[in-house]
């Protein structure tokens, strides 16, 4: 090669787990992660927005409060946050997010 040309430099991707979507045309005809990224960020905001507003009840999330989460919390303190958190978002009300977090742990 030589030294006149102009370096590109190396694009690394990223290695994930998850499942990946499908990527959206762009006008050139290639395929792009522009389209896709923008949609995963408006996806997070509406989330977001959705839990702000209490609209996230509607989707079948229930949204904590804080004041359960730190009940929780002090209940089971072996128990990652996020765990407690998903438990009380997946149960109607605090009793039955603490029957689920008691029977995960036998």
């Amino acid at each position: 090669m030589p030294d006149d040309a102009p370096q590109q430099p190396e694009v690394l991707e990223p290695i994930t787990t998850a499942p990946s979507r499908p990527t959206i045309a762009t006008g050139s005809g290639g395929a792009g992660t522009e389209g896709t990224q923008a949609e995963a960020g408006r996806s997070v905001v509406n989330q977001w927005m959705n839990e702000l507003t209490g609209q996230g009840a509607a989707a079948g999330i229930r949204v904590p409060t804080e004041a359960e989460v730190t009940q929780v919390v002090t209940m089971f303190p072996d128990v990652p946050r996020e765990s407690i958190i998903l438990a009380l978002q997946r149960s109607p009300d605090i009793e039955h997010a603490v029957e689920t977090l008691l029977g995960s742990a036998r």
